[in-house]
């Protein structure tokens, strides 16, 4: 891409908006000042004058780093922004300036590096979204660079130009002649009479007229893995069944969805999870899954409400196990940048194919929080209350869990590898007593997991993983400790 292009890319991109407390440092606030002015060596001179003064200003290495990125000097502005990061990581905007930096500097794969960390937090930034599909574009990763700019122009109607444009660089580069044409031509239905216009003319006038169709829209997305892994107690906790035995299976699964609608208001999709284990030597532990849902969601200004369907149908053993239908309205509330809340009802219909007493209607409610304490480690935490009606009485249970995760991202070899350690703690009392024990029955379950993700290349990661279950419960089947290990190779598309 030439320097004049990306100048222009630049010019149409660049807005910075920081909100900041009262600045007690004069120095500081002239320094500003005369960024905001456009006078870059006299906002230098000030905020280093500052920084002599007060060498742990995270603000003055912030405004330092913008200064620096208006002047084109990129590497010192990289500085900065790091110096700025090291004293307060809660700055706005530092990872994707830092990415910038590294775009114009032409070290696209640590552009996107900072691009993704940005989008892991905030995945309907239209501006970032942008920058990470043109520093995917740079470094040929033309599939990848496509996807981006579909997203920003989804986020956001003031990218959709620009977004096509490059879209159709592109799909010229990947050699669909027909989506280069069309896309074309939309960039200059959108805005005919400007720069990106007269370009997609210019180009449009060079190629001869092939036939097109509409512009292309990905709308589905897949995934599938298939692993191996060993569990030291072969259970199913849905019947309250434990062999005290070991097993290796063979483990296969599998996602699709669909977009069905989207645009600034709905957004609709459907899916399907598919589950399958195999086991060497418990056949009659094998279970199959099956999901199908359907999820919609209306967007407001500051939350969104959401409403779930699912239905599920399980199989153990090639026999019909049993069924359920989910509904699960929820709220969706930001409370700022690093901080996000789910709240939700449920309603579950089960139905147990060979023990009747077990079918239940259960309902809860819960929430979860997801916290970005910065880009790279996420807290998830949360709690839900359940109530269970079944149609045997001695199987009528309330009970709560609490459930926290911790996510780490590291960047090694230029990949992103994934950590993730969770805990999840269930309590159920049971309501009526239970004739094999004589007694009301209760369970305490807690459940330790680890994980580790590591991408192989763009479609396939390898994913190790390690459970420990221990369930403590006056109901002799149900009181047992359980240990899965397990590795995978998974593909996303």
């Amino acid at each position: 891409m030439s320097t004049h292009f990306k100048k222009l890319l630049s010019s149409t991109l660049f807005a910075v908006s920081v909100s900041i407390a009262s600045l007690s440092f004069a120095g500081l606030e002239a320094g500003v000042s005369y960024y905001h002015k456009g006078d870059y060596k006299k906002a230098e001179a000030e905020l280093l004058k500052q920084l002599s003064i007060n060498p742990d200003s995270a603000h003055s290495y912030y405004y330092l780093g913008l200064t620096y990125a208006a002047s084109e000097d990129y590497a010192k502005s990289t500085s900065a922004f790091k110096k700025a990061q090291e004293i307060n990581k809660k700055l706005p905007n530092l990872d994707f300036n830092i990415g910038k930096n590294y775009y114009h500097q032409d070290s696209n794969s640590m552009a996107v590096t900072y691009f993704k960390k940005v989008e892991k937090q905030q995945s309907h930034n239209a501006k970032n979204l942008m920058y990470l599909g043109l520093a995917y574009q740079a470094e040929s990763e033309h599939q990848l660079a496509i996807d981006s700019f579909k997203k920003a122009r989804k986020e956001d109607k003031e990218f959709a130009q620009l977004a096509v444009f490059n879209s159709a660089v592109s799909y010229h580069q990947t050699g669909n002649k027909a989506q280069r044409r069309a896309h074309l031509e939309e960039a200059v239905k959108i805005t005919p009479n400007n720069t990106i216009a007269d370009n997609a003319r210019e180009i449009l006038e060079a190629i001869p007229g092939d036939s097109y169709g509409p512009i292309e829209q990905k709308t589905w997305k897949f995934s599938g893995s298939i692993g191996f892994e060993h569990d030291d107690n072969v259970t199913v906790d849905e019947v309250n069944i434990n062999t005290n035995k070991s097993d290796n299976a063979a483990i296969i699964e599998f996602s699709a969805e669909n977009l069905i609608y989207a645009d600034e208001t709905y957004e609709a999709e459907i899916g399907y999870d598919f589950y399958q284990s195999l086991y060497n030597s418990y056949n009659d532990f094998n279970l199959q899954s099956h999901s199908f849902y359907v999820d919609g969601t209306r967007k407001y200004t500051d939350f969104d409400l959401g409403l779930n369907y699912r239905y599920n149908f399980n199989a153990l053993g090639n026999k019909k196990f049993f069924g359920s239908h989910i509904l699960r309205p929820s709220i969706w509330y930001s409370v700022n940048d690093i901080w996000f809340i789910d709240g939700f009802y449920s309603y579950e219909n089960k139905k147990f194919y060979k023990n009747s007493d077990r079918d239940a209607d259960t309902n809860g409610i819960g929430f979860t929080n997801y916290v970005f304490v910065t880009p790279d480690d996420m807290f998830i935490v949360g709690a839900d209350l359940e109530d269970e009606d079944t149609d045997g009485e001695e199987f009528d249970y309330d009970g709560y869990s609490v459930y926290l995760s911790y996510e780490k991202t590291f960047t090694f070899n230029a990949k992103e590898l994934v950590v993730s350690l969770g805990y999840d703690y269930e309590d159920n009392d049971y309501n009526n007593i239970t004739p094999e024990i004589g007694e009301k029955r209760h369970d305490k379950r807690k459940d330790y997991s680890f994980e580790i993700e590591y991408p192989l290349t763009d479609l396939f990661s390898t994913v190790f993983y390690y459970e420990h279950i221990d369930s403590d419960s006056n109901l002799e089947s149900s009181d047992y400790t359980q240990n899965v290990v397990g590795l995978k190779l998974e593909a996303r598309y």
